[in-house]
């Protein structure tokens, strides 16, 4: 049998590309790899030779799973080209191998700049941004990482170059009375081998990315696998895999008694999370400003780090803290900006790993607080200083109720500010907005929601004099954004203070996630709340946990209106506090609750058990003693599926019709 499939081999021109193609994907994904561990490793990280060398040895599983994948589409290719209609494009066809090595070489490399700045690998993101937003990110790339974007075209010429010579070679092997039923023989073993090592072995179930959690370190998990494995993972992830199902029936009991606040009431059997918000006699409703900051990290608020040279990043911004009430155990529930948006102006959790703003359920009816808003009598206005195209943004804003959008073009159309990379800073699109404020229908309250982005990669100020931190710090280029972003607030605070409306305004002011880089699994959740008036807030340092998800409900509650809403939030100024959360990014899901910071991943059950305090570190209980860890996966897993079932099956909230018709 040896013999006869390495005789194969040598006959079958099939098995020679395929085999040809495995090996150079093996050597570029060996290469990506070691450029991975140096470009993101953190040297401050605690790592020791044997656990680097286990990532790569477990990184060679996920590889060859990889490579096994595309080798099976590449065989299917030149079997068809053995057909008699096929067989004078055969030539032709043996080009697709260096196509797909070329595009290896550019994903790969994006992979790396991507988990430098995002702390995951490509997922779907790597289909979105081959659209129209390519451009945007292509030119941020450039400014930030010139040389590495040099140094990928470099190795894409030289290994396209080093491949074609390699093909002319096997070219030479094409006759034209090459069998197709006895080339179909030759190759059955090899295809045998190849869904053995897409599976990842004889497993039950096929290798995930859940598998590649062999170690407490982050990164060196996260090391063992490879850009190209995670988009195919999350392309194929249409729902949660069943491993972590529950009945729907148990997780909207679990969430309606994690949700439940006596300011509010469910109404609905058929809207499992529709409720009423409680009126408040004699209130008059506030303007509301949500400012939505890019990528603002907890971490950095109200502290002198020794690790920054104990410098005051955000002095604005603590200030303030003492004046507003001030949330500090506050999570993100994603790790992007879609993720943050759909959890911020829904109070829905957006799905693990390929988000619901790019699937089919991205029209189902969330409410929206512009929407519930519009029920209160607001007018709703949503600004950003970039593209709303961007992800396909605009036409979600517009379905979650915002009446008026601005963004680059109508500030553009102004012709007073200069643009950047991205967009334009922080201190022009509150200026901008100041103005539109002027210009307002002053018989209505407003809601605005302000998308930053000055704190967006590539972390670029607009003048030399917000360079707080020096060339050779850490962070430095993020930290000096992070000081500007702040500086911008307090002139846009200053701005507004002498405006008509500032007595009756409230001023939320929420990150949309993490900057994500050299944190711990906690730090990469942890983002800033802040809630302001100088006439409306009481001053409170809260400690308590909460989410994104509460800022609706929360903000209901400030207008002390009777609302209809749905959210898998509680409103934070309620009598009945909570102190709990939900989060999901990437192939992870998780629950914070008291001292425990639990998560898990969707393909696996991982059940990892961090502490909710310093110093964050992972602790075995969870897999030594189940029992303690039991009740925070259950409420994560309720989450999870809950969200999961109502927006696939769009009974969140019910149709403006049915709802005026009381038919819910």
């Amino acid at each position: 049998m040896k013999f006869k499939f390495y005789q194969s081999i040598q006959n079958s021109f099939s098995l020679k590309l395929s085999l040809y193609s495995g090996l150079a994907y093996f050597f570029i994904l060996t290469i990506y790899r070691i450029l991975f561990f140096i470009y993101n490793h953190n040297t401050d990280e605690k790592t020791n030779t044997t656990e680097i060398i286990k990532a790569f040895l477990f990184g060679i599983r996920f590889d060859l799973s990889t490579i096994s994948i595309i080798v099976i589409f590449i065989l299917a290719i030149s079997f068809a080209g053995n057909f008699k209609y096929f067989f004078k494009y055969q030539k032709q066809l043996t080009f697709i191998p260096l196509i797909i090595l070329e595009w290896m070489v550019l994903h790969l490399g994006a992979d790396i700049l991507y988990f430098k700045n995002s702390n995951k690998h490509l997922g779907y993101e790597a289909i979105v941004f081959l659209g129209k937003d390519f451009t945007v990110i292509f030119r941020s790339a450039l400014n930030a990482d010139l040389f590495f974007i040099l140094g990928i075209f470099i190795t894409l010429i030289g290994a396209g170059l080093i491949f074609f010579k390699g093909l002319n070679t096997l070219r030479t092997t094409i006759t034209s009375n090459t069998n197709y039923i006895q080339s179909i023989s030759h190759n059955v073993l090899f295809i045998c081998i190849l869904v053995v090592l897409i599976r990842g072995g004889f497993q039950k179930s096929p290798i995930s990315p859940g598998n590649a959690a062999f170690s407490k370190n982050f990164f060196l998990n996260n090391l063992a696998l490879n850009g190209v494995f995670t988009v195919l993972s999350d392309l194929k992830w249409k729902n949660s895999p069943n491993i972590q199902k529950i009945k729907i029936e148990e997780a909207i009991l679990i969430a309606r008694n994690e949700i439940s606040y006596p300011e509010s009431q469910f109404i609905s059997s058929r809207y499992p999370i529709l409720r009423k918000t409680k009126a408040k006699p004699n209130t008059t409703p506030p303007n509301i400003v949500l400012v939505i900051l890019e990528s603002w990290t907890g971490k950095f608020i109200n502290s002198k780090l020794p690790d920054f040279q104990s410098k005051e990043i955000t002095p604005i911004f603590n200030k303030l803290i003492q004046k507003g009430v001030y949330f500090q155990n506050f999570f993100s529930t994603g790790g992007r900006t879609s993720n943050g948006l759909f959890a911020i102006l829904t109070s829905i959790p957006d799905r693990p790993g390929f988000s619901t703003i790019h699937s089919q359920n991205a029209l189902a009816n969330v409410g929206g607080l512009g929407n519930v808003l519009k029920y209160a009598g607001y007018d709703s206005i949503f600004i950003y200083g970039g593209e709303l195209d961007f992800e396909n943004i605009k036409p979600l804003v517009k379905h979650w109720g915002y009446d008026t959008l601005y963004d680059i073009d109508s500030i553009q159309s102004t012709h007073k500010y200069e643009k950047g990379i991205w967009g334009y800073d922080d201190e022009n699109v509150y200026d901008f907005l100041i103005q539109k404020l002027e210009e307002r229908d002053k018989t209505k309250p407003f809601l605005v929601t302000v998308l930053t982005l000055s704190t967006h990669y590539p972390y670029k100020v607009p003048d030399k004099k917000f360079e707080l931190f020096s060339a050779n710090s850490t962070e430095k280029d993020f930290l000096n954004t992070l000081f500007y972003a702040d500086w911008a607030i307090g002139e846009f605070l200053q701005k507004a203070k002498n405006s008509e409306y500032w007595d009756n305004t409230i001023f939320l002011f929420a990150a949309d996630h993490t900057h994500h880089r050299n944190l711990n699994y906690y730090e990469d959740r942890n983002i800033p709340l802040l809630i302001y008036s100088e006439k409306k807030i009481q001053a409170d340092y809260r400690k308590d946990f909460a989410s994104q998800l509460d800022i609706l409900p929360t903000i209901l509650g400030l207008t002390g209106k009777e609302i209809y809403f749905s959210a898998m939030g509680r409103d934070l100024f309620s009598s009945q506090k909570k102190n709990s959360g939900y989060f999901a990014y990437g192939n992870i899901f998780g629950w914070v609750e008291g001292d425990v910071f639990f998560l898990d991943t969707v393909d696996k059950t991982n059940a990892l058990h961090f502490t909710s305090k310093p110093p964050f570190s992972e602790k075995e209980l969870c897999r030594k003693m189940p029992l303690p860890c039991l009740i925070p996966q259950r409420k994560a897993k309720a989450f999870l599926n809950l969200s999961e079932t109502l927006i696939e099956k769009n009974l969140i909230f019910p149709s403006a019709n049915n709802l005026k018709k009381g038919d819910f």
